[in-house]
């Protein structure tokens, strides 16, 4: 019982840090609307559920299942109509876990409990990563695991002990069951650990350490090579090259989508960190790197060289890509103002004065995620898709009204402007075993031969949510309006329609 009580007492700052990351993850965690790429994953989660087969369907888009198999236990626990919190709730679990392997990976970094704090509060704060802890997306859970497997690549180094270098791999293993991305991490890593160890153990232990890194590298394949029993495995390359520059595009000018990736990367890193942070975190790994210059050197390249490595074969990239990267920006922050807390008065001041700065440029931005993400200074690609766009959700709340209470009447046929994505999957999630609503995709919808034929049935309606001429019916369309429902922006307004 003592123990307990001591575990408890030296732990209770993390343990104040879970509770608070926690309630910042739960609190209004479904007010912003389902979005297209939720819709998606937490429909093949449903399938999965429902059907107990088809355990790698996000295969079929190049997706690792790990997050979807997570959403199709939740979906199992929680009734059928929260399959949006159920879809979310991975990563909020994802930021909690997160929030235990910044403060250990901080903590055994520089021995520090002050840093290890610190660098909770940050994270916890922090609006990037508070709105993907927030969304049912694989990025999240990407970032805990990659957290996860640096912490014990780190006490692999420290400990030589194999059961590091194996919980090393089993996070990392679950990183690239979470998203290919975790692979830079894969030869990042070791050469990580390489530096941390150069002139300390390295030179003494170098082969028990080169054995335990192979030990870590080879368990991770292992448990990605889960997704090879799938038929549809090879997908994942076809899907993957989609979005990356084809091998031999990059040999030849491996530098062709360098410049404007970067400053797309930058623009959006900036924009959730805003500039002042930004700066700041500069600085700070400037300076981490004269103090220590191997931790800061390793923190650098965890940062950096992913951004770098995106850019250049990143054939179509949005702001989450690169959120797994945030919390090594995170930590030489904390650093630098725990160095100077603790060197003299005027020091201390000036460290108070910082916090404060940082407290000031983020909290208001973080506050707005949680309250009223519509008007958050999102980046714009993201308030784009998670808001304005016609991948957004927002809108959907009155559609679904309008055919609970037509539904009342008897049934109630919805032909939806898409095929793939929010339309239709948030409206199959939403009627997945009601009889009363049929739900029938179809695409593009812009002339009459697009619209099945519906003669011999009433309460048939047709959501229209892509137009060219922005909130009319097009001429050609027999269609007639019943009701628009409005987007943050105005913009892809969604017109409810009727066949004439």
């Amino acid at each position: 019982m003592q123990k307990l009580r001591r575990l408890l007492i030296n732990n209770t700052p993390l343990l104040i840090l879970l509770v608070v990351g926690l309630i910042t993850r739960l609190i209004n965690i479904t007010l912003l609307p389902i979005f297209t790429d939720e819709s998606i994953y937490i429909y093949w989660a449903k399938v999965v559920q429902s059907t107990y087969s088809q355990w790698f369907i996000s295969l079929t888009d190049g997706k690792p299942p790990l997050l979807i198999w997570m959403i199709g236990g939740f979906l199992q626990i929680l009734p059928d109509s929260m399959y949006l919190l159920a879809g979310r709730l991975p990563s909020v679990i994802a930021g909690v876990l997160s929030i235990v392997a910044i403060y250990k990976l901080s903590e055994i970094l520089f021995r520090s409990q002050k840093i290890a704090i610190l660098t909770g509060i940050l994270y916890i704060i922090s609006p990037f990563i508070l709105m993907y802890d927030r969304l049912a997306l694989f990025d999240s859970l990407l970032s805990s695991m990659l957290l996860w497997s640096t912490y014990f690549a780190v006490r692999t180094y420290k400990t030589l002990k194999w059961t590091d270098a194996v919980l090393w791999g089993i996070f990392l293993g679950l990183a690239l069951l979470s998203k290919p991305t975790a692979l830079v991490f894969w030869v990042l890593l070791p050469i990580c650990i390489g530096i941390l160890a150069w002139k300390n153990n390295l030179i003494k232990n170098w082969r028990r350490l080169i054995s335990l890194i192979a030990i870590a590298l080879i368990l991770s394949q292992i448990i990605q090579a889960i997704q090879r029993l799938s038929s549809v495995y090879f997908r994942m390359a076809e899907k993957n090259a989609q979005f990356q520059l084809p091998i031999g595009e990059l040999i030849s000018d491996p530098f062709q989508l360098l410049q404007s990736n970067l400053i797309g990367l930058f623009s959006w890193f900036i924009s959730y960190n805003t500039v002042p942070i930004f700066l700041l975190g500069l600085f700070a790994f400037g300076f981490i790197l004269l103090k220590k210059p191997r931790e800061g050197l390793v923190l650098f390249i965890l940062w950096l060289i992913p951004i770098i490595g995106l850019a250049v074969i990143g054939r179509e990239i949005f702001p989450r890509y690169i959120l797994f990267v945030m919390p090594y920006f995170i930590i030489p922050i904390s650093y630098f103002i725990i160095w100077l807390w603790e060197r003299d008065k005027i020091t201390k001041i000036i460290s108070v004065i910082i916090m404060l700065g940082v407290v000031y440029f983020l909290l208001p931005f973080s506050y707005r995620i949680i309250f009223s993400p519509e008007i958050a200074p999102l980046p714009r690609a993201d308030y784009r898709q998670l808001v304005g766009d016609h991948t957004s959700g927002y809108g959907l709340d009155k559609i679904f009204a309008f055919i609970d209470e037509e539904s009342k009447n008897g049934k109630v046929y919805i032909v939806t402007q898409g095929t793939f994505g929010l339309y239709p999957y948030a409206f199959t999630l939403r009627y997945w075993d009601n009889p009363d609503v049929e739900i029938i995709p179809s695409w593009p919808l812009m002339s009459a031969g697009d619209i099945p034929d519906f003669s011999n049935k009433e309460r048939v309606y047709v959501i229209l949510k892509e137009i060219p001429n922005g909130d009319e019916i097009p001429e050609n369309l027999p269609l007639e309006l019943i009701f628009k429902a409005e987007k943050p922006g105005g913009r892809y307004t969604i017109l409810v329609t009727r066949p004439l």
